[in-house]
């Protein structure tokens, strides 16, 4: 199961005590995340804080609020969800920012940065972190492993309102909607039921 995968890479990071930050855009991979960190915490009966931080781009409060409130019902908890970065700076400036600020609040951020496919057209570029204050368990992973695991956890309906396009309207055509249209593909050849929204 690739929840015990998952489980490995930051289970250490969760002890108690511990505030941990998962950066949550509303797309699929942060969300899956988050739910993932949820249920773990539940599992091992861990007393860490989990945070969502979402950098104000775009929609992505707007989608997080709501994959955050789905979560929130699903399991039972209350997450205290945080707006941090400053929206004056270019978009690639805010993330970084976002990080930097988040020193001061959590021991360890979380992020659901994924790898590239090989069989897409070059996208974004997803530099690894070397500080173990930023932890990106998904790293290795291409998001069709991402969509796979959110399946094999329950989750169709959350995955179902997730967001990935760049341009916060399912439009198909960027880079993002590629990816995320791509992973879906992946998962049904491989022969499990996605989920209905692969836009």
């Amino acid at each position: 199961m690739l929840i015990d995968e998952l489980e490995q890479s930051i289970l250490p990071y969760m002890g108690n005590n511990k505030t941990v930050a998962v950066f949550t855009s509303g797309g699929l991979d942060s969300t899956i995340l988050l739910a993932a960190c949820i249920h773990l915490r539940a599992k091992h009966g861990l007393e860490c804080d989990i945070e969502t931080y979402t950098v104000p781009q775009g929609y992505d409060q707007k989608w997080s609020q709501r994959v955050v409130s789905w979560i929130e019902e699903h399991y039972q908890v209350r997450i205290n969800q945080h707006i941090i970065g400053d929206p004056d700076l270019p978009p690639n400036q805010r993330v970084v920012d976002a990080l930097r600020a988040s020193k001061e609040f959590c021991d360890h951020a979380f992020l659901g940065d994924t790898t590239n496919p090989t069989d897409l057209p070059p996208g974004p570029e997803r530099p690894r972190s070397q500080s173990t204050r930023y932890i990106q368990p998904f790293y290795e992973w291409t998001k069709d492993r991402v969509l796979r695991l959110g399946l094999e956890m329950g989750l169709r309906d959350l995955i179902g309102l997730t967001t990935s396009c760049n341009n916060d309207n399912d439009c198909g055509q960027c880079w993002a909607c590629q990816e995320r249209q791509w992973a879906f593909r992946m998962v049904a050849e491989a022969g499990f039921e996605p989920a209905t929204n692969g836009l």
